[in-house]
């Protein structure tokens, strides 16, 4: 099967200015490997295998390789004192900026700031007639310098100007430097989607380390599944054909960003 160290699941994209994740990939790699741990969810947030699909990049060799590695085991290792309280520190800065934003007619900031920072544009997000969230993952070099209060602001901001709709959050009690879903945006259709993702690589050009796409889905018995949980059902194939192009990037492909005259949604009508 070869090494797990030559698996990392990236997708070969031309154009694409940013490595792009695939979770899907990632997934088979760990049934491969790790078939138990990826057993090991029951639709919780304390789920070993959610945390085994959300890990960064960097970790990832070692959980494949391991058969005694999970998430826990990994953070507990190398998570440093100084790192926690670092954390800590951007966390309160986050926080404590974010929490003095006053809301205008386009523009909310979080209202759970003591698990997230981030901000909904044009009213947020609503599930479309399919049941479906259109997701964009964003995965920084170095977290902290990126995702100040005032950078984070003006990313919300850039997206209102542009006429963008739907929300973003950033992860605050987690220990964030250890997963690739630093920055999660909610949209409410594929060009929306295609929007943000294109305005987030030209904002934030050269300080990403990877994008990704994802879905959250709300099922006919209305029960709702963030996109890694939704994975874990193995219900993917039942994804209506556009969901399943989005998250594949058969859709739309990551280049250079947006140019100055273009407005959301791009490529297609919302």
């Amino acid at each position: 099967m070869g090494s797990p160290a030559a698996l990392l699941p990236l997708l070969a994209l031309p154009g694409a200015n940013v490595p792009v994740l695939d979770e899907r990939a990632w997934l088979d790699q760990l049934l491969a490997h790790r078939a138990a741990l990826v057993m090991q969810h029951e639709g919780t947030m304390q789920d070993p295998a959610y945390w085994a699909l959300v890990i960064k990049s960097k970790y990832r060799d070692e959980l494949l390789a391991t058969p005694t590695a999970t998430w826990e085991s990994i953070v507990a290792r190398e998570y440093t004192d100084t790192e926690k309280a670092s954390d800590l520190a951007w966390a309160a800065s986050m926080r404590t900026f974010e929490a003095a934003v006053p809301a205008t007619a386009t523009l909310r900031p979080a209202t759970n700031l003591d698990q997230n920072a981030g901000y909904a544009i044009a009213g947020g997000t609503e599930f479309d007639a399919a049941g479906l969230h259109y997701k964009v993952f964003f995965d920084f070099t170095d977290f902290q310098k990126s995702l100040t209060g005032e950078r984070v602001l003006g990313f919300a901001k850039e997206l209102d100007r542009r006429g963008y709709q739907g929300d973003f959050k950033i992860g605050l009690t987690p220990p964030t430097r250890f997963i690739y879903n630093q920055i999660i945006v909610h949209s409410p259709s594929v060009a929306m989607g295609l929007c943000v993702e294109a305005v987030g690589l030209a904002y934030f050009k050269g300080e990403l380390d990877h994008v990704a796409r994802g879905l959250d889905v709300t099922l006919a018995n209305k029960k709702a599944y963030d996109w890694h949980h939704y994975l874990l059902t193995g219900l993917f194939d039942q994804l209506p054909v556009e969901a399943r192009d989005y998250v594949g990037y058969r859709t739309g492909v990551p280049g250079e960003g947006v140019s100055e005259g273009v407005s959301c949604p791009v490529g297609a009508e919302a």
